[in-house]
Formats: structure tokens, sequence, C-alpha cells
């Protein structure tokens, strides 16, 4: 399952609501209580720290042949 920064942003909106229906990947999904809100939470950093130091970051760089 691929995740995104907008999921752990759901994921900690939920947790500082006190709500436990999240929207992740487009489903909307009812956690049982805050541990496991809290466990999906660590689960989607670990998977978006993982892209991270896999390279999966990615930035646009611009370039310039010096001309004025």
């Amino acid at each position: 399952m691929s995740f995104t920064q907008t999921d752990l942003d759901n994921i900690n909106q939920a947790i500082v609501s006190g709500v436990l229906r999240v929207n992740i990947n487009g489903a909307d999904i009812t956690y049982r209580s805050l541990d496991d809100l809290l466990r999906v939470k660590n689960q989607i950093t670990t998977f978006l720290n993982q892209d991270v130091k896999n390279g999966a970051v990615f930035q646009k760089l611009g370039f310039s042949k010096g001309l004025c």
C-alpha cells in the first residue's frame, strides 16, 4: 500500500480532533481506538521516511546558460 503526506496529515488531524474516522488513499476508515490511529501514524511515517532514504523525493532544478 502506498501512502502520501496527505494521508499522514489526515491521521494527525484525526488524532488532534479526537475522531476515529479518517480518509486514507481515498477510503474512509474508522479505527477502533487512539492506539490504532497512533500505530497507523507510525507505519505511514516509516513508509514516507523510507521513500526519502531511497531517493524517491524529487526536486525541480533550474539551469541557466549564463546568458543575460
